[in-house]
């Protein structure tokens, strides 16, 4: 063998071996899927919000309050029935509180309300969601998970001291809404969400989302 050959073929052997590994790592067959979520990686972009609305009250004789609060979420990449699938956490904190009328005849039981005197309540809340986001830039978003309440109660109008009333109860909680893209990154939403923390309270906000 030549020089020339001898010289040629020390270059090539370690080409073509760096040619092989190059390939072997484009290999789709070769790229680690392995990951947390049944096998798989779980690839997507943080959330994060502020929202404020009010929070209902549908027993005879109450009035709104105002909830203000946050969101914390994770929503990932693979297309959900076109749309999008996250996990969001939301805490919800009284901006101000509600109001209640206490009985207006005692002697009279139909279509009474809740409490025997008037007084004020509020109720703090707190959710862990499943959420689904629609395709579009206008999009539907649909949301189940549980909810942990806190609703208290106190009275104003009673001609004797009485216990204030404090209620916890967690309960599976939804709710429905829609939502527009702003910007690349920002997500405005109206939504109603019920069972906030049992079927006669529901929250009715607006909200503003950031993703990164």
């Amino acid at each position: 063998m030549s020089v020339n050959k001898k010289i040629a073929c020390t270059l090539a052997l370690p080409a073509m071996m760096f040619a092989s590994s190059a390939l072997a790592q484009d290999d789709p067959r070769n790229v680690d899927k392995s990951g947390p979520f049944f096998g798989e990686t779980a690839t997507g972009k943080w959330l994060i919000g502020i929202k404020y609305g009010k929070m209902q009250n549908d027993a005879n004789g109450f009035s709104a309050g105002n909830n203000t609060g946050f969101m914390v979420g994770y929503e990932f990449s693979r297309p959900v029935f076109y749309g999008n699938a996250a996990i969001e956490f939301e805490w919800l904190e009284p901006s101000s509180t509600g109001s209640f009328n206490g009985f207006d005849n005692p002697n009279d039981p139909s279509d009474q309300p809740k409490y025997s005197y008037d007084g004020e309540w509020e109720n703090s809340v707190r959710s862990l969601y499943a959420v689904y986001r629609g395709p579009g830039v206008l999009y539907f978003k649909g949301k189940a998970g549980l909810t942990a309440s806190r609703f208290d109660a106190t009275f104003t109008g009673a001609p004797v001291p009485v216990p204030d009333v404090r209620e916890d109860k967690t309960t599976v909680g939804w709710g429905i809404g829609l939502g527009v893209h702003a910007g690349k990154w920002i997500d405005i939403e109206a939504e109603y969400a019920g069972n906030q923390g049992s079927s006669d309270l529901n929250y009715l906000s607006l909200g503003a989302n950031v993703r990164f």
